[in-house]
């Protein structure tokens, strides 16, 4: 079992080793959020990978907002996420440039993890939701 909030605190201690000043970072973790089920590493990985992705879309500077919270997918969400309805875990990262998740959906395989990147307003938004437990 994974502290999804305890993750994200952990890489965003080493955020300004990776991406430098060019990117600040805003975070928002759900403190009622619970555990996953998933590899500690991978996760860390798909984070850190995020933050490359954010400071290479952002040359001129940006900002990246990560937050976590319980969804709760019923009907029509559940479908566009292709999961179960049910409740889940989600990490969400936002931020004003297209980044890229291929090497997210890469390293997460076969995690029971679903990704979605999407644009909504002018945020690009990528979220990674994960079962509930």
């Amino acid at each position: 079992m994974v502290d999804l909030n305890e993750t994200v605190s952990e890489m965003e201690r080493i955020f300004k080793v990776v991406v430098g000043d060019q990117v600040s970072l805003r975070t928002s973790l759900d403190p009622g959020l619970g555990s996953i089920a998933g590899d500690k590493r991978k996760i860390s990985s798909v984070v850190v990978n995020l933050f490359l992705a954010a400071r290479d879309a952002t040359p001129a500077g940006g900002e990246l907002h990560v937050a976590t919270s319980i969804l709760e997918l019923e009907g029509p969400a559940a479908a566009q996420w292709r999961l179960a309805p049910g409740r889940y875990v989600e990490l969400r990262i936002e931020t004003r440039h297209e980044i890229q998740i291929k090497k997210v959906a890469e390293i997460l395989g076969d995690t029971g993890a679903a990704v979605m990147a999407r644009k909504e307003r002018d945020l690009f938004v990528i979220a990674i939701a994960w079962p509930h437990f």
